[in-house]
This record gives structure tokens, C-alpha cells and sequence, in this order.
């Protein structure tokens, strides 16, 4: 059996949590690694908001993504269960539209799978059920993504979440995320990492999709429906 002891004068006061698993001892140890370092709150450096709070207006026909909770994974989206939203209803909500290096995090379901809007996924915009967060300065946004799917990020995450029937992670425990604010050439060796990982599943999937196409047309099944 594990316990913490803590001082009621080092609860968190932000928090009003009192719960164990709050004060797991492997939470406070993370945490206190965490705090022996530099570092900022994820707020000091980043904008941070959600998606679109009204129910979404879906339209086949539209061109523009929806990112919902079940988009972003590890580092990747995800658009498979994805559906359109309409020009009409992502022209009445600007705030949540997407752009570039935007970092999307799930703050219901599998809360803390996060990735990075690159071209691929654009135009999209997105609903309440994700964290939008925009660097203003001093950090790579892979290197943010990668940071909060590792146990350091991942464990705060999970750690904030709260709810009795489904969790959530609101957006202001999202700004107080603890980041390791590390070297630029070592988040640049980061972001370069996963920028090239990107590429080569790019690449794998479309290999993929030609063996399957080849494979099909020597069956003489390419164009066969069931």
C-alpha cells in the first residue's frame, strides 16, 4: 500500500482537491522533478482556449474538418470518425477556427492525446470537447506535444481532470500545466524528430494504398462492390 503524508499548509490551494490520488506519491514525485528544473506554467506562454460551446452544424458538403475529442492521438490526428462542419457556422466562430502549429489537446474521453495542425487537416475549426493551445513565444509546439503525452505531461493532465460521471479538463487547469522550459537546440531536435516521423508515416501510408491498389487490380477486384 502507498500513502503520502502532506502538510495541510502544502495542500494546493488552487485545487480544493484532498482526494489520495490527487497526492498519489508517484504524482508528487513527478511533480517535484518537475519543479527542480526551469520551467513556467503552460498559461505564461501560450494562449489556451476550447472549441465551439453550441451544437455543431454538420454539413457533408463542407469542406471544412471538425476536430472533436477522437481527432488528435499521439502526436497525429485522426480524421477517420470526423465529420464536416459548414462554412456558415466556422465563419460565425473565428476564436476556435484552427491554424497552424495550433496544439489540440482532448479534454474528454482519452483526455490528453494531443497533436499539432499542420496543412493536412485545414480548414477546420472545433468543438468544446478539445484544448486549443497558441505558443506565443519561447517554445516548439511538437516539442509542447511531445512534453504532454510523456509521463510528465500525461500524469498532469490526467491528474487535473475532474467529474463524477465523465471527466473533463478544464482549460484553466490546462494553463497550469508545469513545462520544462529546456534548451532551444534540444526542442528543436524535437520538433524536427516528429516533423520527420510525420513524413515517413505520410510516405508509409501512401505505399499502403498502392499496394492495396495493386493487389485489388490483380484480383480483378478493383472497382468491386459487395
Amino acid at each position: 500500500m502507498k500513502y503520502s503524508v502532506v502538510k495541510f499548509s502544502n495542500l494546493e490551494k488552487t485545487s480544493n482537491r484532498f482526494d489520495p490520488e490527487y497526492y498519489h506519491p508517484e504524482n508528487l514525485k513527478l511533480l517535484r522533478r518537475l519543479h527542480s528544473m526551469p520551467h513556467k506554467a503552460l498559461g505564461e506562454f501560450s494562449y489556451v482556449t476550447d472549441g465551439i460551446h453550441e451544437s455543431i452544424q454538420f454539413d457533408d458538403n463542407s469542406p471544412i474538418n471538425l476536430i472533436s475529442a477522437k481527432a488528435p492521438k499521439e502526436n497525429y490526428f485522426d480524421l477517420s470518425g470526423s465529420g464536416k462542419i459548414s462554412v456558415l457556422q466556422d465563419k460565425n466562430n473565428p476564436r476556435t477556427r484552427l491554424s497552424k502549429d495550433d496544439i489540440i489537446v482532448s479534454t474528454v474521453g482519452t483526455i490528453g492525446n494531443c497533436a499539432v495542425v499542420d496543412e493536412t487537416i485545414l480548414p477546420a475549426n472545433s468543438d468544446r470537447h478539445v484544448g486549443i493551445i497558441r505558443i506565443n513565444r519561447d517554445f516548439y509546439p511538437r516539442f509542447l506535444s511531445s512534453f504532454l503525452l510523456s509521463k510528465y505531461g500525461h500524469f498532469q493532465t490526467l491528474r487535473e481532470s475532474t467529474g463524477n460521471v465523465q471527466l473533463n479538463l478544464f482549460i484553466y487547469k490546462i494553463k497550469e500545466i508545469i513545462t520544462p522550459a529546456l534548451s532551444e537546440k534540444f526542442q528543436l531536435l524535437i520538433e524536427n524528430t516528429c516533423l520527420k516521423a510525420n513524413d515517413l508515416n505520410k510516405c508509409a501510408n501512401n505505399l499502403y494504398s498502392q499496394a492495396e491498389e495493386i493487389l485489388l487490380a490483380e484480383l480483378n477486384l478493383l472497382n468491386w462492390k459487395p
